[in-house]
């Protein structure tokens, strides 16, 4: 669960709360619950396809399928998703750390250390040894650290909001403008995690792949989308309108 949730709950979290403002807080959150089912079902989904091919791979299943061109079509794919996550988590950590270098450590902001190229080529160098690792179970102390650091952030938060004495201005419960239509696509990049769930299905103790689809649904339905909705409902009824210059809510 702490493998597939970290997978899933990750730096996506950070960008609920203005999909809440491009949609209104009802909207946005049944827009967030859709999208959670259909993750959900896709997962369980393609553990099916797992099981009924006898392949543990996602070209593996596109060659079993289609032949060479479903595996080439997969790969593609899947490498594209990859690169995308990657890019997308990347420059989140870029912020952050240009932030805590700036107003912690009290680094100049215009050196070259703090530059976006020098960060990004430390944090490869300092995560790229991780993907060498052939079993996810070796990521389960990572894996609950970034769970329980998106618990903390999110209890923050929250709290926050429950002791709020003055209400935002322009909370709205229900948008529907232009920008509305770019939430559907942040809520669904937020729940990508399916690259990792063959690999998680792999490793389960075969007493315990009968139950995957309890797994899932504990994951996806029992924990991410209400925490998606509770941190973006809460981040957008502190910032209001101001949430329109928030992509990362921690930057606010």
């Amino acid at each position: 669960i702490a493998t597939l949730g970290a997978s899933c709950g990750g730096v996506g979290i950070l960008s609920m709360p203005i999909c809440m403002h491009y949609a209104g807080w009802v909207l946005g959150t049944i827009i967030t619950i859709a999208v959670g089912v259909l993750a959900d079902a896709s997962l369980c989904m393609i553990v099916t396809c797992c099981r009924l091919t006898g392949e543990s791979t996602f070209p593996g299943i596109g060659q079993k399928c289609y032949g060479s061109r479903g595996h080439t079509a997969v790969l593609v794919t899947l490498l594209a998703t990859l690169l995308g996550c990657a890019i997308c988590v990347l420059l989140v950590v870029c912020q952050l750390s240009q932030i805590i270098a700036r107003d912690v450590l009290k680094m100049n902001a215009d050196t070259f250390l703090l530059s976006t190229l020098f960060v990004s080529a430390v944090v490869v160098l300092l995560t790229f040894p991780l993907t060498l690792l052939r079993s996810l179970s070796r990521l389960a102390p990572s894996s609950a650290a970034a769970v329980l650091a998106l618990a903390y952030v999110s209890l923050l938060l929250i709290g926050s909001w429950c002791v709020q004495e003055i209400a935002a201005a322009g909370v709205a419960s229900w948008a529907l403008t232009v920008n509305t239509l770019a939430v559907p696509s942040i809520v669904i990049q937020a729940f990508i995690c399916h690259f990792n769930i063959l690999p998680i299905y792999a490793e389960l103790r075969p007493s315990s792949k009968a139950s995957v689809g309890t797994l899932i649904h504990s994951t996806i339905m029992g924990f991410v989308t209400p925490a998606y909705c509770l941190f973006g409902i809460a981040g957008y009824m502190q910032l209001g309108t101001t949430t329109e210059n928030c992509a990362n809510v921690l930057l606010c």
